[in-house]
């Protein structure tokens, strides 16, 4: 995969993760990225492989 589509990737998870931490407390998630470690997981997949091509990205802070 090019280094644009995991940009683009990691963009998503953290586009994810702002939306559910943006809905009001109580309030159902849409995408329950801190329920699933699933989530960290990939996201912590993509950055190692973003960080060995040298590529320039901001890193999430969980």
């Amino acid at each position: 995969m090019s280094t644009e589509g995991l940009l683009s990737l990691l963009g998503g998870v953290r586009k994810a993760l702002e939306t559910d931490d943006n809905l009001p407390p109580g309030e159902a998630k849409v995408y329950a990225v801190r329920a699933f470690s699933d989530w960290r997981t990939w996201a912590n997949t993509l950055e190692k492989e973003l960080a060995r091509r040298n590529a320039k990205f901001e890193k999430i802070n969980w």
